[in-house]
């Protein structure tokens, strides 16, 4: 009986990470096609090259944060969960791409339909356009995964110190507690009453959101 419930378990699972998969491949593949569209249509002269450009960087601005969101949602962060330096990872990478943008309507201008050029060249620049927004959520994934949410748990509550009573429960991200050198058993620390000493509380990963403002006055 504990085997067949296991196997359901283990089926309902698989086919969650599969749905799962295929979102994520539909959300990269509707970014592409959206630029495929938007070039299609300036190589063949639907929309002018002004045009082009506000509809692309407005997608860009769209499809990456979406992007950048979904990876770090992989990890296990909400959109207003993310650091100061994600937020700017974010940001420069969507900047980097706009910057591109003038010059790829230039150049499918100068090779339009009209102009007797190939839509295989465009093509393929549409191609590496899109693969920037599986670049986006990778690197989301990443930052987001080195920098884990973190809860304080004390060991032993009769014999935690009232600084440690006050951490438990709180979950901030792994370089807050360490920016701030606010880490249990780490001798001698002058942020908590126990000074590390005999100290039993640890930092344990969760998916539990983050505790909003400031940590309590310590020690």
């Amino acid at each position: 009986m504990v085997e067949a419930v296991d196997r359901c378990t283990f089926r309902a699972f698989n086919r969650e990470m599969r749905f799962r998969l295929l979102a994520e491949k539909s959300l990269a593949a509707g970014y592409e096609t959206f630029i495929r569209k938007l070039a299609s249509d300036l190589w063949n002269a639907r929309i002018g090259s002004g045009a082009f450009e506000v509809l692309l960087v407005s997608h860009i601005q769209a499809g990456l944060r979406r992007a950048w969101e979904q990876g770090a949602k992989q990890a296990g962060l909400k959109p207003d969960e993310l650091t100061k330096k994600e937020i700017e990872a974010m940001n420069d990478l969507i900047m980097k791409e706009i910057g591109f943008v003038n010059r790829f309507s230039l150049f499918i201008s100068m090779n339009s339909r009209a102009r007797g050029g190939s839509w295989r060249a465009i093509s393929n620049r549409v191609k590496l356009w899109g693969r920037r927004y599986n670049d986006a959520r990778n690197r989301a994934k990443a930052m987001a995964s080195n920098d884990p949410k973190l809860e304080w748990q004390v060991g032993n509550v009769k014999n935690s110190c009232e600084s440690c009573l006050k951490l438990n429960g709180k979950v901030k991200r792994a370089s807050y507690w360490e920016e701030r050198g606010i880490v249990p058993q780490s001798p001698p620390n002058e942020n908590l009453l126990c000074g590390g000493y005999k100290c039993g509380c640890e930092l344990v990963p969760t998916d539990k959101p983050l505790s909003k403002g400031p940590l309590p006055k310590l020690p």
